[in-house]
């Protein structure tokens, strides 16, 4: 609501005060546009605002008010123009105060500010947690503070035992465990000679739209190979080498082997028959 009249107030400096003129009731001021002549045609740029007297509350005809409960930005610049420098009391609606929560139903009356911190599903729980650790701490000093503290808390216990027989539902742990027990989804068994009733938990859906595709095992999700064309005439089956249309690629006949110490072709050196024989020295 705060930021609505923010930017109620930014609008009013599009508007300027012209004339006024008195009635019976009160006072009747007229707001224009400061660009009237710009905006459009059916784009209105003159609003009347009524003063009047016996509420001391700023009506325009533009309805905001009566629609809402909140100053239009045409009697904001009524009340800029004659320095007003608070809103009228009529005008200041008790649901947008920080009371709004005094007189509620019978069925809201947990919703009430004197009692919301009460109420608060947290709040009893982490100022009864923070004491009880200032309490650990305080008594783990020495060990007479020990005693005092240990004296202190079983006394707590013994007397919380008579008034923590009835809950009231809002308690941490209580409120915890009524969640668990909402999301339990009771299962009736069938035919299938089961006995009794099971607890399964139900698992909480993704957002958007559920998807209509089934999922797949892994062993369906295997990709076909790529099927492989030759880059000049796009045909399958073959490779460059082995292309139809260009006659294949003539294989490289290999060199014969020639021996770099006897200067014959049909061996190396290592295989030498004059090397075996000893011709050479």
């Amino acid at each position: 609501m705060y930021e609505l009249f923010q930017h109620a107030i930014y609008l009013s400096g599009s508007f300027v005060l012209q004339e006024a003129w008195e009635l019976e009731q009160g006072m009747v001021y007229i707001v224009n546009h400061i660009y009237a002549e710009r905006r459009q045609a059916w784009s209105r740029t003159q609003y009347h605002v009524l003063f009047d007297e016996g509420s001391g509350g700023y009506l325009c005809e533009c309805g905001l008010y009566s629609h809402m409960g909140m100053l239009c930005c045409h009697a904001i610049r009524v009340l800029l123009s004659l320095r007003v420098r608070e809103i009228p009391e009529v005008h200041i609606m008790k649901r947008w105060t920080k009371n709004a929560c005094e007189a509620l139903p019978k069925h809201l009356m947990i919703y009430k500010e004197c009692n919301s911190a009460l109420k608060d599903a947290t709040y009893r729980h982490s100022s009864l947690y923070s004491k009880a650790l200032e309490i650990v701490q305080m008594g783990d000093k020495n060990t007479e503070a020990y005693g005092v503290a240990m004296k202190v808390l079983l006394d707590a216990i013994s007397t919380l035992n008579d008034t923590n027989q009835e809950s009231d539902g809002r308690g941490l742990h209580d409120q915890t465990a009524a969640q668990v027990h909402d999301q339990d989804i009771s299962v009736t068994p069938g035919t299938d000679g089961l006995s009794g009733s099971m607890n399964v938990v139900s698992r909480n859906r993704d957002r958007g739209r559920p998807t209509n595709a089934r999922a797949k095992p892994n062993y369906e999700n295997v990709s076909k190979p790529r099927t492989k064309f030759f880059s000049i005439c796009r045909g399958r089956g073959h490779k460059a080498s082995g292309c139809p249309s260009y006659g294949g690629a003539t294989k490289k006949q290999r060199k014969v082997p020639k021996c770099s110490k006897c200067g014959l072709e049909g061996h190396k050196r290592n295989n030498c028959s004059g090397r075996m024989f000893g011709v050479f020295q």
